[in-house]
């Protein structure tokens, strides 16, 4: 609380120490005002502060329930305040521009679909091919102008291999190598919304060269690397959390679209073989293998389904 430069005691409203003022304006405690006449001989005094003299007649009660001082650390914060929320509009607007360009592009899609499939009805209905034109071709001919794709930003990666794409947090999560001859291998993190450069992820000795990544829900990621691992990355913590072991260097990886706790991983071709492993984040030592003559994992996962004995079996 406001206190009186001369006793440091609180003021008060009412009483012997009110708040009292001097003619040059500076307030004390009344009590201490009239204890400085009387040590003058109550003719006159000097204002402790300034050195204008003052006679007793001359303090004046200040009828104030509190007295404030002047914050200018508030003022800042409220300024600091007001410029961070012009720079959230304007990151809103640009995304709110974005999406609609997005759902605009989706539109056109979905009508050149429509227009592929009426084609095709009138090739099976009289024997004749009808090439009519696409929605988008149609806009850009009557605008004259095609979409165009603009380069906003480019980083610079030694050894870039694969990538994937957290849409819902706007990030990017990229495979390399660290700088230098032997350079152990790393991710990088760059943000979609921030200028800023990659923030490079150093992994675990021995994972050697990423294959494969995917996003999981939840802000974390899934990595397959030929040392023969398949980690479970935290993009919030920028860790590896989870590490399995597997009998063969991993190529591809996937998750489970119903089951969160099932991941997969793409094996190493070996015996004419390319080898699918399904492992459980709940017990990763204990993994499930099984072998398809199939490149891509991820159009595996469309194909079969796991069973409890620990083999795989083609649906029907």
């Amino acid at each position: 609380a406001p206190s009186c430069p001369v006793c440091m005691e609180p003021w008060t409203s009412e009483g012997e120490h009110r708040i009292s003022c001097i003619p040059c304006g500076h307030v004390y405690g009344r009590s201490c005002l009239e204890r400085w006449l009387t040590q003058r001989g109550n003719a006159s005094a000097t204002c402790p502060q300034c050195g204008r003299r003052f006679k007793h007649k001359d303090i004046i009660n200040i009828y104030a329930p509190e007295v404030a001082v002047p914050n200018n650390d508030l003022e800042k914060q409220l300024r600091f305040c007001r410029q961070k929320l012009e720079s959230l509009e304007e990151v809103v607007l640009k995304q709110g521009k974005l999406l609609d360009e997005i759902i605009s592009e989706k539109n056109h899609r979905s009508a050149d679909v429509g227009v592929s499939k009426r084609q095709k009805i009138a090739e099976h209905s009289d024997g004749r091919t009808y090439l009519e034109p696409s929605a988008s071709a149609s806009a850009a001919s009557a605008s004259g102008n095609s979409c165009r794709f603009v380069l906003l930003k480019e980083l610079s990666f030694d050894g870039a291999r694969v990538m994937g794409i957290d849409a819902s947090n706007q990030i990017i999560l990229a495979s390399g190598k660290a700088p230098g001859v032997g350079g152990e291998h790393v991710l990088r993190k760059i943000s979609m919304l921030s200028s800023h450069e990659a923030h490079t992820i150093q992994l675990p000795p021995d994972t050697k060269v990423v294959k494969d990544i995917c996003i999981l829900p939840g802000g974390s990621a899934l990595f397959a690397s030929l040392g023969r691992r398949l980690s479970l990355f935290s993009m919030t913590t920028n860790s590896v959390v989870l590490e399995c072991n597997l009998p063969l260097p991993a190529w591809s990886c996937s998750a489970h679209d119903s089951d969160s706790h099932r991941i997969y991983a793409g094996l190493q071709r070996m015996a004419g073989f390319w080898y699918l492993i399904l492992v459980s984040i709940q017990d990763p030592c204990i993994p499930w293998l099984g072998y398809l003559n199939i490149w891509s994992i991820h159009y595996t996962l469309s194909l079969i389904t796991v069973v409890p004995e620990r083999f795989f079996q083609l649906l029907p």
